[in-house]
């Protein structure tokens, strides 16, 4: 004997899923992504992260703006000195009586951001003034040579020989704007330096000379970024200085800077030190980091390799929580991680440290998408092979033309849809086979129900009158009994049998009229009528014609009327009229059965054509509920309708409407 192969058991996936998988992929791909691009944008340049980073440091920097130091001070050589002193370049004894008055105040260090490469007359003067009480820094320059080298630019040895010198250089960054300098550079420390701490020790300026002179590079080392003041630091002019219009107060124990600012002199940087200002002098600018050294403003670059850690840890913790929430939820994580990530970089340059946050926020950027993608082509890759299989299963003659776009997309989306049409369709098929289970269950249940209770109850009281006496003949009583019972098994079994019918045969329609067949239905029940005393008026054709023609089943009509008299003569009264009518209706006709008994109550009127229903005060030797039942279906097959209404005299009034030509319903 053959045995059924056991259906196939769902075996344990192991190890980690595909999602987890593409999780760790894309994980690995964006922080080796992240580590690139911030190592690459470690060195300013024009690409996309490198002006992010700028664009936030300029903000971050704007917002911690502190007002000028109030100790220093410039002595600027501006339009007003040029007219009054005359036109650069001065004259060194210009120059050296600048300096005397300046000497002469006691202030706590100057800083001459004028370059004395060139011997002049009067060299020996200004070197005099160099070497007064207060320390005198100046400037030493880059000049680079045709193949790049870097050459010092030293003050003639008249006025810098042992003098304190250092270098006046500032990096302009690749958008052209000075945010810092070096602290060493061609092996000078910056002037801002030296002036903000002048006590520093200083090398011996001849082995400084001689090793810049042997060396044909540049050096430059320890990068930091300058903090900005929401203002211009205070000015006198030269002039008045000369003049001696500048009280000895406002120069003593300052740091007093020499510079011009005079329009078309010295160098002048666009800067993002001064809000507001986009060109300044580089005297200004000396100024602004001596400011930011006396206050503790200078702000440097996190270690490079702490910035690289940071910035994977931070991803891989953004990239954790996408793959555990959803979409929504993980955008609203990334927008709040990208915000999290500028306001902590904004929030360190007051603490002295820029973290440079762009790699990590263009590749945060690039995360939610990127995995969004993953979620999306995962969930189209399972949504077109349940479609797949759809389609595999489908029932022939579904009557579904499935369209095939060409473009990838659509054709993804349509195939989605079909697969959504195929799953209503099969839902609809579903929900109707389910209603008709639920009808055959429930009619099994009413035919279970007639047959173990209707039916099974005469036979059982003809059983019980023939046990009553085994051995002696029945009386007359019993044997009046008996045949009552075994009539009553026979109108329920005819009833059950004409219902049956009524519902599974086909129809066969022919021309036939309805008043004989509302005769014939008549005649049959006249002798039980006359019996009980009834009468039954017959109908007459409407109109001119003396006949009511139709097409449709005659039996099945003939039986339905003689259902709606027997149901009457039940009821009605010994004396009264069972009155039989037929009327013109629309397009059909209606058979009407009106009796005089005590009617149907309003709230039953629908429920008497419903099989196996009997009124709460029926008399259960009366039926099994199946005579209007039968009527209602006849109705149905040939297209029309039974309803019940109340007599016109009181009782009541059943019609059957029945059309022309029969529309008839598939038997069930």
């Amino acid at each position: 004997m053959a045995t059924r192969a056991a259906p196939p058991r769902a075996v344990a996936r192991r190890g980690p899923s595909r999602a987890t998988v593409e999780w760790w992929v894309l994980a690995t791909v964006l922080v080796a992504l992240v580590l690139a691009v911030a190592h690459a944008s470690r060195q300013p340049s024009r690409q996309l992260v490198s002006r992010m980073d700028a664009a936030l440091y300029d903000l971050g920097l704007s917002l911690w703006a502190k007002p000028p130091r109030d100790e220093v001070l410039i002595v600027a050589i501006d339009d007003d000195s040029l007219a009054q002193v005359g036109r650069w370049p001065w004259r060194r004894a210009v120059t050296a009586q600048l300096l005397e008055q300046l000497q002469a105040g006691a202030p706590r260090a100057i800083g001459v951001d004028l370059l004395l490469t060139e011997p002049a007359v009067g060299d020996e003067r200004l070197g005099a003034a160099v070497a007064g009480p207060a320390t005198v820094v100046l400037p030493v320059a880059r000049h680079a040579d045709p193949q790049e080298n870097g050459l010092p630019l030293l003050p003639v040895p008249a006025i810098g020989a042992g003098r304190v010198l250092a270098h006046a250089e500032f990096r302009v960054d690749v958008d052209g704007l000075v945010r810092g300098l070096y602290l060493h550079e061609g092996g000078f420390l910056a002037m801002s330096r030296r002036l903000a701490f002048p006590d520093l020790p200083q090398p011996a300026t001849a082995d400084l000379v001689a090793g810049a002179l042997r060396s044909e590079a540049w050096p430059r080392g320890d990068y930091v970024r300058i903090g900005a003041t929401d203002a211009p630091p205070r000015q006198v002019s030269a002039a008045s200085v000369m003049r001696g219009e500048v009280a000895a107060e406002t120069l003593r124990d300052r740091i007093v800077l020499v510079g011009a600012t005079a329009r078309g002199l010295g160098d002048v940087h666009a800067t993002t030190l001064y809000p507001g200002h986009a060109t300044v002098p580089g005297v200004e600018l000396h100024a602004a980091a001596v400011g930011a050294m006396l206050d503790g403003r200078l702000i440097r670059d996190v270690p490079h390799a702490l910035r690289l850690a940071l910035s994977a840890l931070v991803l891989l913790a953004a990239l954790a929580v996408l793959y555990v929430t959803e979409s929504r939820t993980g955008l609203a994580c990334i927008v709040a991680t990208m915000a999290v990530t500028a306001a902590a970089s904004v929030a360190a340059i007051g603490a002295g440290w820029w973290i440079a946050p762009g790699a990590l926020l263009a590749v945060l950027a690039l995360a939610f998408p990127l995995w969004s993608w993953r979620r999306l082509h995962a969930a189209s890759v399972g949504l077109i092979a349940q479609a797949a299989r759809l389609e595999a299963d489908t029932t022939p003659g579904t009557g579904l033309q499935p369209k095939r776009p060409l473009e990838p997309i659509a054709h993804r989306l349509q195939r989605l849809e079909n697969a959504a049409e195929r799953i209503t369709v099969l839902n609809r098929t579903l929900a109707d086979a389910l209603a008709a289970l639920q009808a055959v269950q429930r009619e099994r249940e009413q035919t279970l129900r007639f047959l173990s209770h209707d039916l099974r109850s005469p036979h059982l009281s003809i059983l019980e009158l023939l046990e009553r006496h085994p051995d002696a003949p029945l009386g007359t009583g019993d044997a009046r009994e008996i045949g009552r019972q075994s009539r009553r098994a026979l109108e329920l079994t005819d009833g059950f049998m004409h219902l049956a019918r009524a519902e599974s045969q086909p129809l066969r329609a022919g021309p036939h009229d309805l008043a004989d067949l509302a005769i014939e239905a008549a005649d049959a029940c006249w002798q039980r009528a006359h019996g009980a005393g009834l009468r039954i008026d017959s109908p007459e054709p409407p109109g001119e014609t003396p006949s009511a023609p139709c097409r449709c089943d005659a039996s099945l009509v003939r039986r339905a009327l003689v259902n709606l008299l027997d149901n009457a003569m039940r009821v009605a009264p010994p004396g009264s009229a069972i009155t039989l009518g037929l009327e013109r209706h629309g397009d059909g006709w209606t058979l009407s059965v009106t009796d005089a008994g005590p009617g149907i109550d309003p709230a039953d009127r629908e429920r008497i054509f419903e099989p196996w229903w009997r009124g709460a005060t029926a008399d259960p030797s009366s039926g099994a509920g199946l005579g209007l039942a039968f009527v209602a279906t006849v109705a149905e097959r040939h297209g029309g309708r039974a309803r019940a209404l109340a007599g016109p005299d009181g009782g009541a009034r059943i019609e059957l409407w029945i059309p022309d030509e029969p529309e008839s319903a598939e038997p069930r």
